[in-house]
């Protein structure tokens, strides 16, 4: 009878046997959550990282249309900013690529504006028409009404700063764009852009007019020993740029540059002074 009951008894489960089990089923069920969670997040960050570097490729596309798409009689003109001072770039004589069109509809003047949005720059480019009542962005470096433009498409945001340089077919070095380079035409122009993440970006466009082996090849970022116009020492390699310090001889001008940062961070005043940060990658309003 005993025998018979004990068997009986262990027919079931006990409590420790079936926590145990249920242990077991969560510790599991964990795992597969966990693996799948996993595989999602890194679906995701293959997928951002593949839309970053589209962003990219059609940014650098944009900005190569309109900077090396164009005639050679196109000039640079930088123009002085009434919000922070800085110089931005214009561009006066050219048939600008208009945006979801082609050359034309009297579009010959284009202004990439660096506007804050949402605490960060954004680099903005706008079109104008040039008609007899405008005024030449050569007769008086102004900077022209954002509400007077054609159309403006926002080609990337997020930054931290952006800086235009530009090398002279006579020179060997970068130098900031400044006002009194009204109206040049440089063998190349070097655009560089810095993230808020601290992710640099740096990218160089030839002048049509100008062709690299005519000058011995361009020099692609920092590297160079500048002195000249708000120059000075810019110490770094490769293309991401360097860091450029202290001020030229000949200098006086500043870097085209917005900074998004609060007052009293000391970053805008130090690099006014002529220190730049190369380098940088880009990507939309």
């Amino acid at each position: 009878m005993k025998a018979a009951a004990a068997q009986r008894g262990r027919a079931g489960f006990t409590l420790l046997e079936v926590l145990l089990g249920m242990a077991v089923a969560i510790l599991v069920i964990v795992g597969v959550v966990g693996v799948s969670l996993a595989t999602m997040r890194l679906s995701s960050a293959i997928g951002e990282a593949e839309i970053e570097e589209m962003r990219s490729t059609v940014l650098e596309q944009v900005l190569r249309d309109n900077l090396e798409g164009m005639p050679q009689a196109a000039s640079y003109v930088s123009i002085e900013s009434g919000a922070d001072g800085g110089y931005l770039l214009g561009i006066e004589d050219a048939f600008g690529l208009f945006p979801l069109g082609g050359y034309g509809m009297s579009v010959n003047r284009y202004l990439f504006r660096p506007v804050v949005v949402d605490g960060a720059v954004t680099l903005r480019l706008e079109y104008y028409y040039k008609t007899d009542e405008d005024l030449s962005w050569l007769e008086d470096p102004a900077l022209p009404d954002a509400g007077d433009a054609v159309a403006a498409i926002d080609l990337v945001g997020g930054l931290s700063s952006a800086q235009w340089w530009i090398l002279m077919r006579e020179e060997e070095e970068w130098v900031p764009l400044e006002l009194n380079d009204a109206r040049v035409q440089p063998a190349a122009l070097r655009l560089d852009m810095i993230a808020a993440d601290g992710h640099a970006t740096s990218w160089t466009f030839r002048h049509p007019m100008w062709q690299a082996d005519e000058q011995g090849g361009i020099p692609t970022g920092g590297g160079s020993n500048g002195g000249g116009q708000g120059g000075g020492n810019n110490s770094g390699g490769g293309p991401a740029g360097g860091n450029n310090q202290g001020g030229g001889s000949g200098g006086g001008g500043r870097p085209i540059e917005v900074d998004a940062r609060p007052p009293g961070q000391g970053a805008v005043d130090q690099r006014r002074r002529g220190s730049a940060v190369g380098g940088m990658r880009g990507g939309g309003r």
